[in-house]
């Protein structure tokens, strides 16, 4: 991969061995490679040179826009080559996958650019193809005809977690591999049979850890039933009673995710897709609940400290709830508005799935009061070269019946109250006679 300051690079594979020699980009922008592939007790070598060009180049550009022909002039006047590579590591088959070029795409396999050249980041071509748009008709209709040419989909929708050893393999086909297509049912169907061959023979707890990734990417929620299938029809408790990946806690997030999404774009373009989006995992989280046995499981979160911590799903809901109602303007602060907003549907879903609120509150105080690391909150924010952290305290909640009960307490907003001082001090409800022993005249 592009490094300014070169290097040097050995890998092993079961059979074969890759050298990697990169000069320093400042000295040469030319990479070369040397594959060696044991084959009948001898070794069989080759040797691959490639540059290292920039984004905007003419190669690039005529790769994401042009035509086949356009780019092999450029080969053939040795102005490019079909190795050459960007910044990032990306091939030009990345770049033609990226912007959905069909042509480009065939052109490129069939002159022998590999589809398992990962890119700076480790991604193949083929992961550039689930689209992170809200309409995927483009890439829908790309995928449309990449599988309807069998031969190329073979060779194209390839993964990395398919680039195994023979001893790899029984662990692999045991393994659910569903990483694409989470946004759109359709494309994720599509890219199934490629990425997941053996899906319905894989185990449960993969097939649950990969609906957590979706359901944490804020994926299709028709997408996230079709990752637990067949459990989802079949034999949907059995999804609800798995003690080391619990649905209850991903939903949480990603309900106070999804809830921020639709706070933020209230007056944008995609605000009826969001509502809707938002509808769909309100009814997906009261629907998760309903179904999980103990609705305050403890579960290790990672996100939320360097081990993990064990939080319930309404803890989980808190933290990542004020996470995203902390913003940087002019400094780093903590909205109270949002958070309550966000925290508002996942009670809502508590008592629409038949919760005793009151219970459910009595129940997740004690567990507070039982250990108070919990308590503590740390927000971070990046913020050019600096980490900003805000230490946030949940001191107390109140809760009841009804959702609009529900009020939680965390530290005092101190500068809030040194605001309302120095107000006070320049623009005093009463005035008294006097001044400050600094004032002209006194």
């Amino acid at each position: 991969m592009p490094c300014y300051f070169g290097r040097v690079c050995i890998e092993s594979f079961g059979s074969s061995r890759k050298f990697l020699f990169q000069s320093p980009l400042w000295l040469s922008q030319r990479s070369w490679e040397l594959h060696s592939n044991k084959a009948f007790g001898a070794w069989q070598w080759n040797l691959k040179s490639y540059r290292v060009v920039p984004s905007n180049s003419k190669v690039i550009k005529l790769t994401q826009r042009g035509s086949p022909m356009d780019v092999q002039k450029l080969f053939d006047a040795g102005l490019a080559s079909p190795y050459d590579r960007d910044e990032r590591g990306w091939t030009l088959l990345h770049h033609a996958v990226a912007l959905s070029h069909f042509e480009m795409t065939k052109y490129l396999m069939g002159i022998g650019v590999s589809p398992r050249e990962p890119d700076r980041m480790r991604w193949y071509p083929a992961q550039l193809i689930d689209s992170n748009h809200d309409d995927a008709s483009q890439t829908l209709d790309f995928l449309k005809q990449v599988v309807s040419d069998t031969s190329l989909a073979k060779k194209l929708l390839v993964y990395p977690n398919q680039n195994t050893d023979d001893e790899n393999k029984e662990t692999q086909l045991l393994s659910c591999n569903c990483a694409e297509g989470y946004l759109h049912p359709e494309l994720y169907m599509a890219l199934l049979p490629y990425q997941c061959p053996f899906h319905q023979s894989t185990s449960l707890p993969s097939r649950l850890r990969q609906a957590e990734y979706f359901l944490e990417n804020i994926g299709n929620i028709n997408s996230v039933k079709a990752v637990l299938e067949p459990d989802w029809s079949a034999n949907r408790k059995a999804i609800f009673c798995d003690l080391m990946y619990p649905m209850i806690h991903p939903i949480a997030y990603a309900l106070m995710q999804i809830t921020r999404i639709k706070v933020i774009r209230w007056n944008t373009d995609d605000r009826r897709y969001i509502v809707e989006k938002q509808n769909n995992y309100f009814a997906f989280a009261v629907e998760v609940i309903k179904l999980t046995p103990d609705i305050h499981i403890r579960h290790p979160v990672l996100s939320l400290g360097k081990h993990g911590w064990e939080t319930t799903a309404l803890q989980y809901a808190v933290h990542t709830a004020v996470f995203s109602s902390c913003s940087v303007y002019y400094y780093f602060y903590f909205h109270l508005k949002p958070f309550n907003l966000m925290i508002m549907e996942w009670l809502k879903a508590l008592a629409l799935a038949g919760v005793d609120l009151e219970a459910y509150g009595q129940r997740e105080y004690a567990i507070l009061l039982d250990d108070y690391s919990l308590r503590y909150i740390v927000a971070c924010s990046h913020s050019h070269s600096d980490i900003l952290r805000l230490k946030i305290y949940l001191i107390h909640f109140k809760f009841g019946p009804k959702p609009e009960d529900w009020e939680f307490y965390f530290n005092e907003p101190t500068d809030e109250f040194a605001g309302d001082f120095w107000k006070l001090v320049k623009d005093p409800p009463l005035r008294i006679p006097g001044a400050w022993v600094e004032d002209d005249g006194y």
